[in-house]
């Protein structure tokens, strides 16, 4: 079973056996840290875009 798992290393859910709830908690909590991070992202693109 254990190299069924190691077989599909690309599916996030494959070796994940928390709960539902906590797992959306650490999807919440991971979400809002990659939005602070896009939006820095962006920002740096857009003034890449207006220094070019």
């Amino acid at each position: 079973m254990g190299r069924v798992l190691g077989v599909q290393p690309a599916c996030p859910y494959a070796s994940d056996t928390r709960p539902p709830h906590t797992q959306r908690h650490r999807q919440r909590r991971r979400t809002r840290e990659t939005a602070i991070r896009i939006r820095e992202d962006k920002k740096s693109c857009w003034l890449h875009l207006q220094a070019g």
